[in-house]
């Protein structure tokens, strides 16, 4: 069974495409890409420092 998709496409009053609607559309979802993506790098970090900090809290070894 084929499943047919109807693709429709912002256009200006004149009939020409709205590229300046689009234009905003991709910043809009650029912005909220780069953000999650942050926040994610932001975690990995934090989890990063967190355990070598508690490396280096750890009272050294020493044998005589």
């Amino acid at each position: 069974m084929q499943v047919e998709q109807e693709i429709s496409v912002r256009l200006k009053p004149s009939g020409e495409v709205d590229t300046a609607y689009y234009i905003a559309q991709a910043k809009q979802q650029r912005g909220e890409v780069v953000a999650a993506s942050l926040k994610t790098l932001s975690k990995v970090l934090k989890r990063l420092l967190s355990s070598s900090r508690s490396d280096r809290q750890r009272a050294p070894a020493y044998t005589c």
